[in-house]
């Protein structure tokens, strides 16, 4: 699935649902531990960047994956979703 995803083979749905909403709960759930816990800014930043990085790979998939729906108006609307949160990421890291 991950290989059908990053070549934009898979359903739209199934990156959105299968891959990105798991990985946004553990990896948020992780790095709200890691910030609860006072890790040392070395551990955080790692955590952080291997977050982004993941996140990175996910939009690019999800973006890929866009045009794999049966409704053509999710389409658009997946890609916005996207555009809207890397604006709100790049908000939150220029506030942070």
């Amino acid at each position: 699935m991950l290989i059908n995803a990053w070549r934009g083979q898979e359903r739209c749905w199934k990156v959105w649902w299968l891959l990105g909403l798991p990985y946004g709960l553990v990896a948020g759930f992780i790095l709200r531990a890691c910030v609860q816990a006072e890790a040392s800014t070395l551990a955080l930043l790692v955590v952080v960047m291997l977050y982004a990085a993941g996140l990175f790979l996910w939009m690019v998939c999800a973006w890929r994956c866009a045009p794999n729906v049966k409704t053509s108006l999710w389409t658009p609307t997946s890609r916005a979703l996207i555009v809207l949160q890397t604006v709100a990421l790049v908000w939150q890291a220029a506030d942070a």
